[in-house]
């Protein structure tokens, strides 16, 4: 049975270890180097993770419990689906700045890495692709209730889409260092869902 001192142990051992797959990438971290920065002797890591592999799936776990608290915080206090996407890139590019742009978006790293490497871990970032995927056609439903969307939109395309421009956007302001391509992918997607809007006659119809 795991106490409490114990899960305060295993998660210093996570968060070390998601900081530094983060900035630095899974295979380029060592077991040491997490035993370091987590300040715990080894047979207290093997106590709870038996591999290198466990750790990483609790990385992306943890990762993944984060974004999804920062993405329901930012998306259910708005009204318009304009609002919940602006709310939430807003709440992104606040991030990329206070992190000196350091890292880049976690899963899309683990993904690059070791989708041709790794295909349990790279499954496990797909995992949460779909599951952010899901979350956003939650979001475009509900706003065809609310006639902000036309009704023969493609939920599922226009999520995608959305994924794809928050993905793309967070990798180049991860090389170049600076907000503005974030930036412009937010203003640029608030122009799109504007034309998504349907017309009177469609919502009288």
């Amino acid at each position: 049975m795991t106490t409490p001192r114990g899960n305060e142990t295993r998660e210093r051992i996570v968060q070390a270890a998601a900081e530094l797959f983060h900035l630095h990438g899974y295979y380029h971290t060592s077991v040491d180097a997490i035993l370091q920065r987590a300040a715990v002797k080894k047979g207290n890591l093997y106590f709870h993770f038996r591999t290198k592999d466990e750790i990483g799936y609790a990385v992306v776990e943890s990762f993944a419990a984060e974004f999804s608290r920062l993405f329901a915080a930012t998306t259910t206090t708005q009204t318009t689906l304009r609002e919940q996407i602006h709310a939430f890139f807003g709440a992104m590019e606040q991030y990329h700045t206070d992190n000196q742009f350091q890292g880049g978006c976690p899963f899309g790293n683990l993904a690059l890495e070791m989708g041709n490497n790794h295909p349990g871990i790279a499954a496990h970032v797909d995992t949460v692709f779909r599951y952010f995927e899901g979350q956003i056609i939650r979001l475009v439903e509900a706003a065809k209730e609310r006639h902000e969307v036309r009704r023969e939109v493609d939920s599922e395309q226009l999520a995608q889409f959305i994924l794809s421009t928050f993905e793309g956007a967070t990798l180049i302001t991860k090389v170049r260092k600076e907000i503005t391509v974030f930036h412009n992918c937010r203003e640029l997607l608030d122009a799109l869902l504007i034309t998504l809007h349907p017309t009177p006659q469609e919502m009288a119809a």
